[in-house]
């Protein structure tokens, strides 16, 4: 009797609620597992995107309108606070689904199983080898590096062809080139100190062109082999040391940071500034106060191959805890379309790691082939301490304080030897 009785309280209830929606002309709204309201329709998902810089909105729109039950939601995390609030992230397994992640990060989540296998994707095959092989840990495909730019100084063309000189094609030349600017009442370079990363282009194309001359040097460094104490390292401080010695940087310009430089080189306060290509951005048509050009850092010794540094560090991942696995694969094979880069390299004036594409967008015709003549170089898979020792180092450096080369490599073994043990 019982029984019946709740039957029938049950269904007088569900006849209320639709007597109540038919006479008020719309629905209650769906709930969701938690008991929350729901506007999504049956079969939309939401992916979500984080990522230290904004992703292209153009990108975003047209994979909408071509799945329009898939969206997704990009969110950005300062870059400067990036690397500390996505390791708290992963480790409280947060709602992400697509992840970049710099490459020293890939070896950390793999191993705690956050990341997905993508080894064996047909839309693999769309992306550079190297950009394939700087995602590949332990065997395996975990993401690939979306967008690729030059290591490159940015020079005053007007300057340059005013006072007659040439692009340096080596280390040598750059420091002539510098004290002919010298002479002439011009600050060679402006560098700034308060962003501790912009410092580190006169560093990092040195590593990737060990790396090119020693192949798999970076790897012996994380399984022992080989030390940063060794011979092949010596002289990475070098080109710090000869600029300020020489006082070849802008005077008063260490505790500067990124936008404050690159205001200082627009109002032709300096010559040249160290940078990666990204910086191009800065130089739109409206700019016409000179002409600016581009050249690899010539790093290399007289007679040493040139190379340019290809930076590829943001990592697009997968969450293997993702709630919709397939949706995320056909994002990725969404962003792997040959018109979808090109949409979003021409959004960013960014390159992208696709067959084919260029390795500047938005560069003048000069700078691109100033860059076509040096060999490219992917950068450096450095274990994940590394780049936080030599930051400090560096500008110790610009601020004029002496820093010993033993000490710099001794650090940065140490820190290696903490990674490896981890």
């Amino acid at each position: 009797m019982r029984k019946k009785v709740i039957v029938v309280l049950l269904a007088g209830v569900l006849l209320a609620v639709a007597a109540f929606e038919y006479l008020i002309g719309f629905d209650l709204p769906a709930m969701n597992k938690q008991g929350e309201p729901s506007d999504k329709k049956k079969g939309e998902v939401t992916l979500h995107l984080v990522s230290w810089y904004p992703f292209s909105r153009q990108v975003l729109d047209l994979f909408h309108q071509r799945y329009p039950t898939i969206t997704v939601e990009n969110e950005q995390i300062d870059i400067a606070y990036y690397p500390d609030l996505i390791h708290t992230q992963m480790v409280s397994k947060s709602d992400m689904d697509i992840v970049w992640l710099y490459p020293n990060m890939l070896r950390q989540y793999f191993k705690m199983g956050a990341l997905t296998d993508w080894s064996g994707r047909p839309w693999l095959n769309r992306y550079d080898e190297a950009a394939v092989d700087a995602g590949t840990v332990f065997g395996r495909v975990l993401g690939v590096p979306y967008n690729k730019y030059a290591t490159v100084i940015f020079y005053n063309q007007d300057l340059f062809d005013r006072l007659h000189l040439s692009v340096p094609a080596n280390w040598s030349e750059l420091m002539d080139v510098s004290a002919k600017l010298q002479t002439y009442g011009v600050a060679p370079f402006v560098l700034g100190g308060k962003d501790a990363w912009m410092l580190q282009y006169l560093l990092t194309p040195r590593l990737a062109e060990i790396g090119d001359r020693y192949p798999g040097i970076y790897l012996k460094l994380q399984t022992g082999e080989k030390k940063w104490t060794d011979p092949e390292f010596h002289g990475l401080l070098d080109p710090y040391k000869d600029i300020v010695a020489n006082h070849y940087a802008l005077a008063k310009t260490a505790a500067l940071g990124y936008d404050q430089v690159a205001a200082m080189f627009k109002e032709g306060k300096a010559a040249m500034w160290p940078m990666g290509s990204w910086a191009v951005e800065r130089f739109s048509e409206e700019f016409r106060s000179f002409r600016v050009g581009m050249f690899p850092v010539p790093i290399n010794r007289y007679g040493e191959r040139p190379v340019v540094e290809i930076i590829a560090n943001n990592f697009l991942t997968g969450m293997n805890w993702s709630r919709h696995p397939q949706e995320l694969e056909t994002f990725l094979q969404f962003l792997a379309e040959p018109e979808v880069a090109e949409l979003y390299a021409q959004d960013t004036k960014s390159a992208v790691n696709l067959k084919g594409t260029p390795l500047i967008v938005g560069g003048s015709p000069v700078a691109m082939a100033a860059l076509d003549r040096y060999k490219p170089v992917p950068m450096r898979n450095l274990s994940k301490s590394i780049e936080k020792t030599y930051l400090p180092y560096l500008q110790q450096i610009v601020l004029g304080q002496e820093v010993s080369e033993a000490a710099f490599l001794q650090a940065l073994q140490a820190a290696q030897e903490k990674d490896n043990d981890e």
